[in-house]
């Protein structure tokens, strides 16, 4: 089995890799472990330090490209071929919206699960909900469900949705539990 550390900024990421994220890379002979960051950043509302990697050379418009640029600057200044990139776009709470009515029961009525279906319909996706400090994912689930708490919501509901359908609607998302899957097949011909 292949150990991998996934270093997480919060108790909501840390939930979502031992409940969600465990189980099922375990199922690939991966198992993940969290490392909990602290970084006192700015209450400015931005999506990381302005000296962060590749921060200044993102293009404007196309969340995608924005976070690949990030990514690879980030890989290239470990410089660790064991080194994965992965930074959720735009944040964790995005994933809820990949399938809402998988969770309403987390949320507590229906409606609230279609109010975030429609937002994420209307984003183009639930990794292109934007992440202004107003309309941020988190923020907007917060609108929709004024008792939303990150670390008990946010896990219970990727839990209820599962990584099937996160990966179905979060492509970003989708490619880097691909590339963690892919460690423990390497593990297999490691020992061979």
């Amino acid at each position: 089995m292949k150990r991998l550390l996934v270093l997480v900024e919060g108790q909501t990421e840390e939930a979502f890799v031992r409940d969600v994220l465990t189980p099922h890379l375990n199922e690939h002979r991966v198992h993940p472990e969290s490392v909990l960051l602290k970084t006192p950043l700015p209450d400015t509302g931005a999506a990381g330090p302005s000296d962060f990697p590749g921060m200044r050379k993102r293009p404007p418009s196309d969340p995608y490209a924005r976070i690949s640029v990030v990514e690879n600057a980030f890989a290239e200044v470990i410089d660790e071929p064991r080194f994965i990139p992965h930074l959720v776009l735009h944040e964790l709470e995005a994933w809820v919206y990949s399938a809402p009515d998988a969770c309403s029961w987390v949320f507590d009525a229906e409606a609230v699960a279609q109010k975030l279906a429609s937002i994420a319909n209307g984003a183009g996706g639930p990794e292109r909900i934007n992440e202004d400090p107003n309309t941020a994912p988190s923020k907007r689930l917060m609108n929709v469900f004024p008792q939303y708490q990150k670390t008990l919501h946010g896990p219970m509901a990727l839990e209820a949705i599962g990584l099937s359908r996160v990966r179905a609607q979060c492509p970003h998302a989708s490619s880097w539990l691909e590339r963690l899957e892919q460690l423990g097949l390497q593990g297999q011909m490691d020992s061979k």
